[in-house]
């Protein structure tokens, strides 16, 4: 019997870092990242949430600007 059939989630996710093998090898082999740069983007996303339909634009930046 085939293994790829067995396992069908494995086989898709090996296809998936081979076409971007490139990507895979920067991530383990650069000393740098956007770690930063995800965090703010998660942390603004959680405000809007939590904010949706409660307040306008102007308390909004306040929020985003006052840790």
């Amino acid at each position: 019997m085939d293994r790829a059939v067995d396992r069908p989630h494995l086989r898709t996710l090996t296809n998936g870092l081979a076409i971007d093998w490139s990507a895979v090898h920067a991530a383990f082999a650069l000393p740098y990242h956007n770690g930063r740069t995800e965090c703010g983007n998660t942390r603004t996303k959680t405000i809007m949430r939590q904010m949706h339909g409660c307040a306008g634009f102007e308390l909004f930046c306040h929020r985003i600007l006052l840790p």
